[in-house]
């Protein structure tokens, strides 16, 4: 089964201070709001989405999230179930982002699954 990373959420103190820091690295960034979620920055390069959010009021920083897209999510679903040490937060589902799931790890990271 392939696997590559596909996103990465960072959560940030100060969102224009991190924005200003990954344009220079070269990430160009627009404004997103899904729905009556929170305003942040996304910026896509070659399939990769990196996603700048506010760090809300009592979270940490370290607070990040992963996202992989694979070939086969169903397959992977099945594996993942079986494996007790992670929680499934939602199920696979249509999303505006295609077919996704959302896990977390053992250590409570969240964990964007897509599939191809």
């Amino acid at each position: 089964m392939e696997i590559n990373l596909k996103l990465l959420v960072l959560r940030c103190a100060n969102i224009d201070k991190a924005k200003q820091f990954y344009q220079i690295l070269g990430f160009n960034f627009v404004k997103e709001k899904y729905g009556k979620g929170v305003e942040h920055y996304a910026a896509e390069n070659n399939g990769f989405v990196l996603e700048l959010y506010p760090l809300a009021l009592n979270q940490s920083a370290d607070n990040s999230r992963l996202g992989f897209i694979v070939d086969d999510i169903f397959t992977l679903s099945k594996k993942l179930k079986a494996y007790s040490a992670m929680s499934i937060v939602h199920d696979i589902k249509e999303s505006q982002r295609g077919v996704i799931m959302l896990i977390q790890d053992p250590d409570g990271r969240k964990i964007e699954i897509s599939s191809y």
